[in-house]
């Protein structure tokens, strides 16, 4: 008969646990290092996916800056316009 961790020893005797005692089984070892592989790959496929588009800030931004200057623009001229106006 096998005797189990928490079997008492002999009276003065102490078992030392060893590294075996407190891991799990290999079957649970291997089926979570499966699904952390599955996760870190869904999740550098997902930031693959995000970056695709990154060639579209630089034409976003130069639009949005044209946008700006021709209200710019705009500002400019009507409160040229307003201040003859007043005048």
């Amino acid at each position: 008969m096998s005797r189990s961790v928490s079997a008492r020893q002999p009276r003065g005797q102490v078992r030392r646990l060893s590294s075996k005692d407190l891991a799990p089984p290999p079957h649970l070892l291997v089926r979570t290092i499966e699904q952390r592989v599955t996760t870190i790959k869904a999740t550098l496929e997902a930031a693959a996916a995000n970056t695709d588009d990154t060639k579209l800030i630089g034409e976003t931004a130069l639009g949005v800056e044209g946008v700006l200057n021709e209200g710019l623009n705009h500002h400019l001229f009507l409160g040229r316009v307003l201040e003859k106006v007043r005048s």
